[in-house]
């Protein structure tokens, strides 16, 4: 669903802005109220900015990104920004977060322009508090202000899949998760993430997966008491070699599963209501893969590339490509990724290990390199999103290549970087 919050400004998929906006502040987001304050004072409210992150004035031809201030800001004071990509003249997109954040994004997917990237936004956010408006949105007053606590714990994914469910929590429990992700984090015996924020974003999905196996009855990695919490195999281990095991909740409102606390010994299985018997109940590392997608090995002919696919791709995410692709024709861009996809399935028959599965969703994609110029020993610029749809295969979307996608991917093998 779109929404226009002027002429010229238009958010394509305001369900994506609403969840992450809600991952980033446990509050929901109100669009009329960002739309009058971003109409009341547009010169002040939107800006412009080239390939390298240049700021411009509106008129300028370079202009690439419109980063629109929506009027909120996060726990610690940042101003939240959407992030549009101009398209012959009109600006469209569903990206948001801090301005570190957007800029850092954009440092991951052109890493040989990080200095440029930086640089300019310094000298923007320079500027940008000597004019941001003194009013700022308050939160939807639905919201407890006892419970409407801004923890945030990172800033918006630009990861996503076309119908992705952004794992959400309320304040509380956001910040109580926080406090089980920053325990295990102190005492892995292999700290195998790139950042923190992997390790939390794994630990939200394991509740996700929770619902999953409950639903279809499969135990073995976790046991439930009376009131329904589940004790999960993480399949993580601490300094000791003991395998970490979380105590989840059931949030009713959001039914879902939400980290509480880390057991760290018998006493805690009674003290939440699991019985003797159960401490000595084995419970299994637990695993995001169901049977039939333990292996992936599809033929080309298992392949639906089809115009929707490569439309969404070369068109609605051209700004994920390095700038020199924005301005070649569509078809020169679709030859890449076909290539990649046949070398990719090519090297996949060969050795089974070289796709990469993730987790989103509720659902397992996996990932195919695509290269637009590095070595095939060098690491891609982007990944390819695969994921099966009926009876065919489809390349969903494509992400850079950064930390947070190769946690996604430590996500789902744990111990892959041992050896």
């Amino acid at each position: 669903m779109e929404f226009l919050i002027c002429n010229d400004l238009i958010v394509d998929e305001t369900d994506l802005i609403e969840n992450k906006f809600y991952e980033l502040t446990s509050v929901r987001f109100n669009w009329n109220e960002m739309k009058n304050f971003v109409n009341e004072e547009k010169e002040r409210k939107v800006f412009y900015f080239d390939s390298e992150l240049k700021r411009r004035m509106e008129s300028d031809k370079e202009i690439i990104y419109a980063w629109v201030d929506t009027g909120y800001t996060t726990n610690e004071g940042e101003t939240i920004f959407i992030s549009l990509v101009n398209y012959a003249g009109y600006y469209s997109g569903h990206f948001i977060g801090t301005g570190k954040y957007l800029c850092n994004g954009l440092c991951n997917r052109s890493p040989y322009m990080t200095k440029k990237f930086r640089t300019n936004f310094q000298k923007f956010m320079k500027k940008y508090h000597q004019i941001k408006t003194t009013r700022r949105l308050q939160y939807d007053e639905n919201e407890s202000s006892e419970d409407t606590v801004l923890y945030v714990n990172r800033d918006v994914s630009i990861v996503e899949n076309d119908n992705s469910q952004i794992e959400v929590e309320d304040a509380k429990c956001e910040k109580q998760l926080s406090a089980v992700t920053e325990e295990i984090y102190s005492n892995l015996l292999f700290p195998s993430w790139k950042t923190i924020e992997g390790l939390d974003t794994f630990i939200k999905i394991i509740g996700r997966r929770i619902n999953q196996l409950v639903e279809k009855k499969r135990t073995g990695s976790f046991i439930l008491n009376k009131l329904g919490s589940a004790i999960v195999n993480t399949g993580l281990m601490d300094i000791y070699g003991n395998d970490i095991l979380v105590l989840y909740r059931k949030h009713l409102k959001l039914e879902n599963y939400v980290a509480y606390k880390v057991i760290t010994g018998k006493r805690d299985y009674l003290d939440e209501g699991f019985s003797v018997e159960q401490i000595n109940d084995q419970i299994k590392p637990l695993s995001f893969l169901d049977n039939n997608e333990q292996v992936f090995r599809p033929t080309l002919e298992e392949f639906d590339v089809n115009m929707r696919c490569l439309n969404h791709i070369v068109e609605e995410r051209k700004n994920r490509f390095p700038p020199k692709f924005y301005n070649e024709p569509t078809e020169y861009v679709a030859s890449f990724i076909i290539r990649a996809l046949q070398e990719g399935l090519k090297i996949q028959e060969r050795d089974s290990s070289y796709a990469r599965p993730i987790y989103s969703d509720g659902k397992v994609s996996w990932l195919l390199p695509l290269r637009l110029g590095t070595k095939i020993t060098e690491e891609p610029e982007l990944v390819m999103v695969v994921r099966k749809v009926a009876d065919f295969y489809e390349i969903k979307t494509i992400l850079p290549y950064g930390d947070e996608v190769k946690d996604k991917i430590t996500a789902m093998a744990l111990y892959r970087k041992l050896w």
